[in-house]
């Protein structure tokens, strides 16, 4: 796995604790280790609050956007890699490939917070 530049919480993140299932639900976002209010401890076992009051729904895409986070840019980078090596004998087909590519580099940059 490629570091980045980004600095943030390690994963897994988890949801936890539906308040008020039957009115207005919220949920939040923990980092590891759930189980305690505030941020962690140094060298603490129990886990980071990232987010309170949340809808169920936004939570779930939260933890699944953050969860995947790593793996998704690094397919992004291999493909990006990838698409340099291609011997392309078409000028349709390296301009497709050029697009392509600059829309990998931005997503890329944006990933890492450039």
């Amino acid at each position: 796995m490629t570091s980045t530049s980004v600095t943030h919480t390690p994963g897994p993140w988890t949801t936890a604790g539906v308040t008020n299932p039957q009115t207005n639900p919220r949920m939040s976002v923990w980092g590891p280790r759930q189980g305690v209010w505030g941020p962690r401890q140094p060298g603490s076992e129990s886990g980071e609050w990232i987010a309170k009051d949340i809808r169920p729904a936004n939570a779930e895409f939260i933890v699944r956007a953050c969860n995947a986070y790593e793996e998704l840019l690094e397919a992004v980078r291999w493909v990006e890699a990838f698409l340099q090596t291609v011997d392309w004998t078409d000028n349709t087909s390296e301009q497709n490939a050029a697009d392509i590519r600059v829309a990998l580099e931005a997503a890329i940059a944006k990933a890492e917070g450039r």
